[in-house]
């Protein structure tokens, strides 16, 4: 049986090996499946696995500056957020249509969180992001250096790019 475990993970299969594991060590749940739906279990194992794991990869990379979830959002009348439109934009709509979200307020409103709500929102759905802030002391100079076209063909191909600039 160790063989089948080095094996699986020689193949690279880890979430199937480790699946494979919890069927030994619940023979009873197990015992009365076929062959293919043990089996079946242990690829859909593998698949949901790999499936967490690039998320959360995905998350890593993104070097997001908060840990923001996209359900703790708060629609206070205060803060001015829509909750139908934040909804379409966690639909991640925008992305398949290339569009950009400009996301203003006073400082404090919550900015950064909401757009790290959506960059964590768009990890979920397998989007690649990256997160920028600007650092500067006038920021004219900085924003007319975002809009040469030599700058955004330079960066990282991203389905998602997140600038921050300081308050």
């Amino acid at each position: 049986m160790n063989q089948l475990n080095e094996q699986l993970r020689t193949l690279r299969l880890g979430h199937a090996a480790k699946g494979l594991e919890q069927q030994r060590e619940q023979l009873s749940t197990y015992a009365e499946l076929t062959f293919e739906e043990r089996l079946s279990l242990l690829l859909e194992s593998e698949v949901l696995g790999r499936s967490r794991a690039r998320i959360e990869r995905l998350k890593r990379q993104a070097k997001l500056r908060i840990d923001a979830s996209p359900n703790q959002l708060i629609y206070k009348e205060d803060r001015g957020l829509k909750r139908i439109q934040l909804s379409e934009l966690l639909t991640g709509s925008y992305l398949l249509k290339h569009q950009n979200i400009l996301i203003t307020g006073p400082t404090g409103a919550g900015k950064t969180y909401v757009a790290c709500a959506l960059a964590t929102q768009a990890c979920e759905q397998t989007y690649s992001v990256r997160y920028y802030v600007l650092i500067g002391t006038n920021m004219e100079p900085v924003h007319l250096h975002l809009m040469e076209p030599l700058y955004w063909q330079l960066m990282e191909p991203l389905h998602l790019h997140l600038i921050d600039p300081p308050d």
